[in-house]
């Protein structure tokens, strides 16, 4: 008997959304409730909070038998399958007991996977949000061509917000780049007072690998970063651990 039997709205969204958890985490819970569906967890290297929200009516289709159903799967695994997703293809999912069944139809064509549940137990760890002194709201393409100017010089960025302008810049050396943002038509910047925090270049480009739209920063002196997007209706939430300046 399945579980559940549920169909989104926007496959595509689905897949990306997917993709971006799968970067960090390799096995997951997602729990379907009558609300909607949330995943979250800590990468096994302890650097990486991730949350995936996304609410009933991202989903065409959304039925359960009981008022939350835990789905444990191997996310990797998982999103090898979606990765045969076909553009215009219709996504459903279904979960019994044991195992969790994909379909994909489109033009004529129908995909079936399955993949086995597995023996997930998730560990109660609490999570310290950032007490946020500064908020800065951009497209993702903007911090994604900062950043890219960063790795020209270095594997680690320093964030800062200052004079009402947020401030991107590496250092290794006597090599320096700076992005300098300032407020402007989907730009906003506000903090309590200068703010300064390094992070990992490489772990801020995979948060925002599936970012296409807006990103909020959160973020204090020496703290966890705290990254928020979301990809047609399903909200994504990363925070990454600060590195030691």
């Amino acid at each position: 008997m399945h579980l559940l039997r549920v169909s989104p709205r926007s496959p595509r969204a689905w897949k990306a959304a997917g993709d971006a958890v799968a970067t960090f985490l390799t096995e997951g819970v997602f729990h379907f409730t009558e609300k909607g569906v949330w995943l979250q967890a800590i990468d096994p290297s302890m650097v990486v909070y991730v949350k995936l929200e996304a609410p009933r009516d991202a989903f065409a289709e959304y039925e359960l038998k009981h008022p939350e159903v835990r789905v444990p799967i191997s996310i990797s695994e998982y999103q090898k399958v979606l990765s045969r997703l076909s553009p215009g293809d219709r996504l459903t999912l279904s979960f019994s007991s044991t195992n969790l069944y994909i379909l994909m139809e489109g033009r004529g064509i129908r995909k079936e996977f399955v993949i086995p549940a597995i023996d997930l137990r998730e560990e109660s760890r609490p999570v310290t949000f950032p007490s946020s002194v500064s908020y800065v709201e951009l497209p993702a393409s903007h911090l994604k061509d900062a950043l890219k100017n960063a790795s020209v010089v270095s594997r680690e960025v320093t964030l800062r917000v200052q004079d009402g302008r947020f401030v991107v810049e590496a250092r290794e050396g006597s090599n320096v780049s700076t992005t300098e943002i300032s407020p402007s038509p989907g730009v906003k910047i506000a903090s309590d007072r200068p703010t300064t925090s390094k992070y990992s270049i490489d772990y801020l480009q995979n948060i925002l690998r599936s970012a296409d739209s807006t990103v909020t920063l959160e973020f204090s002196d020496d703290s966890p970063l705290k990254v928020s997007y979301s990809i047609e209706g399903i909200r994504l939430t990363f925070i990454l651990a600060p590195l030691i300046l």
